[in-house]
């Protein structure tokens, strides 16, 4: 842990009750249906902005970037 924790959980949280919220109007004017693209659109903003903050508060990156993916590919030649 690198003591940043507390800042992921306040996006986890704050985004799960915006999307319990939501989904009260959509599954009444759309249904299950709307219940799911509310429930993916914002576990995708959620994990976006864990994401973000990640690379904001510890300065590590976790997604590779395109010259490590050539030194990889490289690797296997």
């Amino acid at each position: 842990m690198t003591g940043h924790q507390h800042i992921l959980m306040r996006i986890a949280v704050v985004g799960s009750g915006l999307s319990i919220a939501t989904c009260f109007f959509a599954v009444q004017r759309w249904g299950a249906t709307g219940v799911a693209v509310v429930v993916s659109t914002g576990s995708t903003l959620i994990f976006l902005a864990q994401w973000l903050a990640t690379r904001k508060y510890t300065g590590m990156w976790t997604h590779p970037s395109v010259p490590s993916l050539e030194q990889i590919r490289r690797l296997f030649r």
